[in-house]
């Protein structure tokens, strides 16, 4: 899973009755991350062996490929060839190193750049980027809209670029995939399906 940005997470299902390919919870059942900095899932991971977890964190993920019935917040792997790109949706900003604040400023007196957020000065600046794709499908044979995690993004962005940013075009006709994704509006009789990228 990915919680607020790039970084992969291992969730913990408790309690939910997998039916199918459907998992069905309800007021009993529980989500937690796997974290070793969260006191509250140190105590519910007391049960759990650390060979037990690692094994956890290790384990590969295998999603169905996309179908034209994937329904709302269906994981899907899609793979295909990148045929256009929402350049609106194409962008980059600069995070605090040490708050994740983009809220960023610059003293006239000595070009220093300061969060505005926690007051420090922000020596190496993360960078950060979005950018969605229409990606023509291998299994459907459609295109799809997807919204890149920022590991894909920096893979498939070519490694130099000017000071004005990196031409997006260069993207297109590259393959990508298998992504594995969760469906954020399905396909109609009129539009083709969207998804995220989730880890």
């Amino acid at each position: 899973m990915s919680k607020g940005g790039d970084i992969p997470y291992v969730a913990l299902f408790m309690d939910v009755w997998i039916v199918g390919d459907r998992w069905l919870a309800d007021k009993y059942s529980s989500l937690c991350c796997i974290d070793k900095d969260n006191e509250k899932v140190r105590n519910r991971m007391k049960i759990l062996s650390p060979d037990h977890l690692q094994s956890i964190r290790d384990c590969e993920v295998y999603l169905s490929p996309l179908t034209l019935a994937a329904g709302v917040h269906s994981l899907v792997q899609i793979s295909g060839v990148i045929q256009n790109i929402d350049e609106n949706s194409a962008i980059s900003w600069d995070e605090c190193d040490s708050c994740g604040s983009n809220q960023l400023g610059t003293w006239s007196s000595n070009g220093t750049t300061v969060c505005m957020e926690c007051k420090k000065s922000v020596e190496n600046p993360v960078q950060r980027m979005k950018m969605d794709v229409f990606v023509l499908d291998e299994n459907i044979s459609s295109l799809v809209k997807i919204s890149l995690l920022q590991s894909t993004i920096q893979q498939i962005l070519p490694e130099e670029h000017d000071e004005e940013g990196y031409d997006v075009n260069s993207v297109l006709s590259k393959h990508v995939g298998p992504l594995n994704c969760v469906i954020t509006s399905p396909a109609t009789k009129t539009t083709s399906p969207v998804a995220r990228q989730i880890f």
